[in-house]
């Protein structure tokens, strides 16, 4: 290839200046504007197994694949259009059968009188660099899976603001929002059981010890209130305070584990035969607190087993209570009305545009009552001993979990009524008995004492006496 040399000196002196800001292993090169090399390095010659001497006067054409000459070539002249520094990386396979990727900067080079010469370059090895980056991000991208698998939610909070600033696959789905949206919430969206000053309160305990672990509740996009053991764990991350945690769901067993308390704190009242009144009210009371959205109500049947009665409702309205007490059972009579006349579970989602509510949907709106779930509590003969119902403010289906829960509460407060009523009659008979006993035992000692009326009466007249002496 036919080119005009720039001056010798000014060649050199380019060289001279890109040397010094270069490492030993480094490649160095001049090319012209057409590619001719003007000078290399040893470093640049060992690419091609020749001498530096057998490389000037060369181009990238003459020493390497067609493709990749032509890819160099392409950035050589867009340096030199742009006047400008760049760099790129290339995979550079070495005479030896060794291959390296440099990552080379280009800059145009200009005489002594401002004519372009060329282009300077400084290649580097980087294959190293590359390896381990590529190990990184194999074991970032192994680590990720596994965190992704989890079914677990693990967040990273700034310590300071709460800021989620990075999560797993499971956070956002167990929580019911997208990544897009999870991404921009706070700690303080999440504890639901916890206020601000709760939450302050733990982070703050986490950051001074380093680590802590902590039971509460959250709700999730949809409303439901789901419980959570938190373990959480104090980070400093580029100088800014983090707080890893693992939010493990634990729902199911403590909803098991309430109810069972209940269960064994209600059978135990009843055991020691509290007034019924005080019992049920400490069941409706304690759900209440257990699940904060519900409003709890019993009914029980009259003697004919056509109406019932308001026992116990802790947070209905009182009006409420009262407009509903002595109402009819029957096919469309409300939630409870129905379940006590079908002995069925009655779960109504919307009242306002329920069929069983037509007759009772206008007092219990204007109650701020929209839904209503009710149980009927069964004897174990099969009779309706009357209603347990939870009222919601807003309308709500009934998930299966909830179901349950409202069959095991039936059962429980089915057995405290029954015995109440058996304890009710056991103490009814009794106290006939007594009764009876007292009236019996007046009647005996009335005859013994006329008897002795007689006797006396007999001996005034001078008669032997006609009884005998009755054993004391």
């Amino acid at each position: 290839m036919n080119t005009t040399a720039p001056p010798e000196g000014d060649h050199i002196n380019a060289l001279r200046l890109a040397t010094p800001l270069a490492g030993a292993s480094d490649l160095v090169f001049l090319k012209d504007r057409e590619g001719v090399f003007l000078a290399c390095n040893a470093r640049v010659a060992s690419v091609f197994g020749l001498p530096e001497a057998e490389v000037l006067g060369k181009c990238d054409y003459d020493l390497l694949r067609p493709e990749l000459a032509e890819s160099i070539r392409a950035e050589d002249c867009a340096v030199m259009r742009s006047g400008q520094p760049a760099g790129h990386s290339d995979w550079i396979d070495f005479a030896d059968g060794h291959r390296e990727l440099l990552e080379t900067v280009k800059m145009p080079m200009f005489g002594a009188d401002g004519e372009l010469l060329g282009v300077l370059g400084v290649a580097r090895d980087v294959t190293a660099l590359h390896q381990a980056q590529e190990r990184l991000a194999e074991r970032e991208e192994v680590y990720g899976a596994i965190v992704n698998q989890a079914l677990d939610s693990i967040l990273l909070f700034d310590a300071d603001s709460g800021a989620v600033l990075e999560f797993n696959e499971a956070a956002h789905r167990n929580f019911g929002y997208g990544r897009d949206v999870f991404d921009k919430l706070n700690l303080s969206d999440f504890g639901a059981a916890l206020d601000q000053a709760q939450l302050v309160t733990h982070i703050r305990q986490v950051i001074a010890q380093g680590e802590g672990v902590f039971t509460t509740q959250y709700r999730n996009r949809s409303g439901e209130l789901r419980d959570v053991r938190v373990s959480a764990r104090a980070l400093a991350l580029r100088g800014r305070h983090c707080v890893s945690t693992v939010w493990s769901d634990v729902t199911a067993s403590a909803r098991s584990q309430r109810m069972l308390e209940l269960s064994n704190s209600t059978l135990e009242r009843v055991a020691r035969g509290e007034a019924l009144s005080d019992t049920l009210l400490y069941v409706t009371t304690l759900l209440e607190q257990q699940n904060p959205d519900m409003l709890c109500s019993i009914l029980l049947m009259d003697e004919e087993g056509t109406h019932l009665l308001t026992r116990v409702g802790p947070s209905l309205p009182e009006a409420y209570c009262e407009a509903i007490n002595g109402a009819h059972i029957g096919p469309a009579a409300g939630s409870c009305g129905t379940a006590a006349f079908t002995a069925q579970s009655v779960f109504v989602s919307d009242i306002e545009h329920s069929p069983l509510w037509v007759d009772y949907a206008q007092i219990a709106l204007a109650h701020g009552l929209r839904a209503c779930w009710s149980v009927p509590l069964l004897a174990t003969d099969g009779r309706v001993l009357g209603t347990f119902a939870a009222y919601y403010r807003t309308p709500r289906e009934a998930a299966e979990h909830e179901r349950q829960q409202f069959d095991s509460i039936s059962q429980l407060l089915s057995i405290a009524l029954e015995r109440h009523r058996e304890s009710s009659r056991l103490a009814a008979s009794v106290e006939e008995m007594r009764r009876w006993y007292a009236v019996t035992l007046g009647r005996e000692s009335r005859v013994l004492e006329l008897k002795d009326e007689v006797n006396a009466l007999l001996l005034r007249l001078g008669e032997p006496p006609r009884y005998g002496s009755e054993p004391k």
